[in-house]
């Protein structure tokens, strides 16, 4: 928008909403497409460290005392 406004001020004069509306989708169709792409392949595990407790999802360890 920025651009629109400094360099085509009478293009975002006149399509300010339309040009919001495109970029807004646009980055919305990215994202979505984005999303597909990198859920939809294998599986990641979480890598094994001094936080993480592999036997239960629970991580509250206070309680496991």
């Amino acid at each position: 928008m920025r651009y629109f406004f400094r360099r085509r001020f009478e293009t975002w004069k006149r399509y300010n909403y339309l040009v919001a509306a495109a970029l807004d989708a646009g980055f919305n169709v990215a994202m979505l497409l984005m999303f597909i792409f990198f859920s939809s392949g294998r599986q990641v595990l979480m890598p094994h460290w001094w936080g993480n407790n592999e036997e239960s999802v629970e991580r509250c360890f206070a309680l496991d005392q």
